[in-house]
């Protein structure tokens, strides 16, 4: 064979080759090996013919193209405009019980119309509708849908809440991952046909290889990833057995109002389970093509990003941008955050500023060491909430500066008002709950394993508090009771902060909300309290400028 021939094949573009050209061939973008076909094949999408079609040119190596291959090569990329002027031509679900908004309806028909979608829409304009929607009209036979765990029970509610057809929905999160595997054999065993069966399992059990084993044999006809950041790691556990799962799917939706919490490389593992000819299935590749990196010592470090405006095309190919700005033009509007600053004690700020020095510290019952600079940070960030942890993991309190902040400016807020305040570190959760309760305030936690989130919205206390961990609360809580968010403690993750900002700032808040920054200084000087909320917001600006592009291209037109 002189050329290679390639063609079209029911949903694949099949890449027919010598031997000889097999480590070339599998660089393309999205290219697997099909053993059956005994081929390597691509998603037979516009951006699949256009990568097969430039790359085997850039290699030099002669091909023929079938007429398909070459109509969906010559094609135009779908852009968001295209998306949204299409999807809003069409008509809307059925057998619903609530009325779906505009932007709604447009997400039925993305996931009804698309093999693969990503809705990234903001907290609270409802994702989950759109999706409900489509089973409750299209009637799917199997349904699964994963999430993390605080949403589980969450899902069935919303089945509930929005459709009038007769679905199934089992919330899997009682028990082993081997009982609730055979649970799902189970239930589907006994579901009458034609009767749609909807099962929600948190990511954490998909992690584990008896759920992932029955997950995969089953032919499920829709696969939905809620808050689906939580896979972009792409050589974690759950990242890869998504990618697996992704291949056997016909019909995959992720949902995220954040799905690049930390960079635009967060993307990736996403995509590659959604349709991998956009951005392929290297992350290596990926990663040269839209971040400089830098090298330092015997690690590489990314300190730019480039080509976004590429990125930015091929993420809005079978993507919905919605913002709650406008969806909710009425929502209150989100206030600048209040920053408090405190200082540290004098024991606090000595051990701040030999740990900060030196790598090392003293304190009263043992020696403080810092390994390498992420430890450091972290320990900085405890000290700066008043206790650290010895070489022999032991607990020392150092102070309560950041309490005395806290117990400062709730001076300044009326006492019938309740307040959310969100920490980092388990200890933190205990002190505040602790001190709040000492104030007369009915006080509720959500951390580890202790979750009073439903006691909290059930009490009727006007003063009631909630003090929650910052990964246990940033997700499926609605806290609109507050409208103050005091930030205790936090660490770098962008889309933790901003999930927990938009827990209170969402539909159902009647007044606006105040971000509050609890941050500490040493000896006058800034403290990593400052530095986190620095690189807060420096992703923050990045992140915006890629996720409005189109927006801003709009503008133009």
């Amino acid at each position: 064979m002189n050329k290679v021939a390639v063609f079209l094949d029911d949903d694949r573009i099949v890449i027919k080759s010598p031997f000889k050209l097999k480590d070339k061939i599998k660089k393309i973008p999205g290219a697997t090996w099909d053993p059956t076909r005994k081929a390597w094949t691509v998603a037979a999408t516009v951006f699949g013919a256009k990568a097969v079609d430039v790359n085997l040119a850039m290699m030099s190596i002669a091909f023929d193209l079938d007429a398909g291959v070459e109509a969906l090569a010559t094609a135009d990329l779908i852009t968001a405009n295209s998306i949204r002027e299409v999807q809003d031509t069409l008509p809307g679900p059925s057998n619903v019980r609530t009325v779906p908004m505009k932007h709604q309806v447009r997400g039925f028909n993305m996931i009804k119309t698309l093999d693969a979608c990503c809705l990234a829409w903001d907290m609270g304009t409802g994702k989950t509708k759109a999706v409900v929607d489509y089973v409750g009209t299209v009637l799917p036979e199997l349904v699964l849908i994963a999430c993390p765990s605080a949403i589980v029970r969450v899902w069935p509610k919303e089945f509930r809440k929005h459709t009038r057809s007769d679905i199934s929905v089992t919330a899997l999160r009682d028990g082993s991952t081997k009982k609730r595997a055979s649970l799902m054999k189970n239930t589907i065993a006994r579901i009458d046909g034609g009767r749609p069966a909807v099962f929600v399992v948190n990511y954490e059990a998909l992690s584990r290889k008896e759920l992932q084993e029955a997950v995969i044999g089953i032919p499920w006809d829709l696969v939905v990833l809620d808050e689906s950041h939580r896979i972009k790691a792409p050589g974690g556990k759950i990242s890869t057995f998504f990618k697996r799962l992704g291949k056997k799917v016909p019909k995959r939706v992720i949902l995220s109002g954040t799905p690049m919490p930390h960079s635009p490389l967060d993307i990736y593992a996403q995509y590659r389970f959604l349709d991998p000819s956009i951005f392929g299935t290297s992350f290596t590749a990926f990663k040269a093509q839209f971040a400089v990196e830098q090298d330092c010592r015997d690690f590489k470090k990314v300190v730019a990003f480039k080509n976004l405006d590429e990125l930015n095309e091929r993420f809005y190919m079978i993507a919905d941008r919605v913002t709650t700005e406008e969806v909710l033009p009425d929502l209150p509007e989100l206030l600048p955050p209040v920053i408090r600053e405190g200082e540290l004690s004098k024991e606090e700020s000595r051990v701040y500023r030999e740990l900060e020095e030196e790598f090392i510290a003293d304190v009263q019952s043992g020696i403080v060491t810092a390994s390498n600079a992420l430890t450091r940070l972290l320990r900085l960030a405890q000290i700066t909430s008043g206790f650290t942890m010895t070489e022999d993991e032991r607990r020392v309190d150092l102070g309560d500066s950041k309490i005395k902040l806290l117990s400062d400016l709730l001076e300044d807020i009326p006492e019938d008002d309740p307040v959310v305040v969100v920490c980092r570190f388990r200890r933190d959760v205990e002190q505040v709950a602790s001190f709040l309760a000492g104030k007369d305030r009915e006080t509720f936690k959500l951390y580890g394993g202790t979750d009073e989130f439903d006691e909290w919205k059930e009490c009727n206390a006007a003063n009631k508090s909630l003090v929650f961990q910052i990964q246990s609360g940033k997700e499926g809580l609605d806290m609109t009771e507050t409208r103050f968010m005091i930030y205790y403690s936090i660490g770098f993750s962008l889309g933790d902060y901003r999930q927990s900002v938009k827990r209170s700032h969402r539909k159902g808040q009647t007044r606006a909300v105040t971000p509050i920054y609890l941050m500490m200084r040493s000896n006058t000087r800034a403290t990593v309290d400052h530095k986190i909320i620095n690189s807060i917001e420096q992703k923050g600006n990045l992140i915006e400028s890629i996720l409005t592009m189109f927006q801003d291209g709009d503008n133009d037109d």
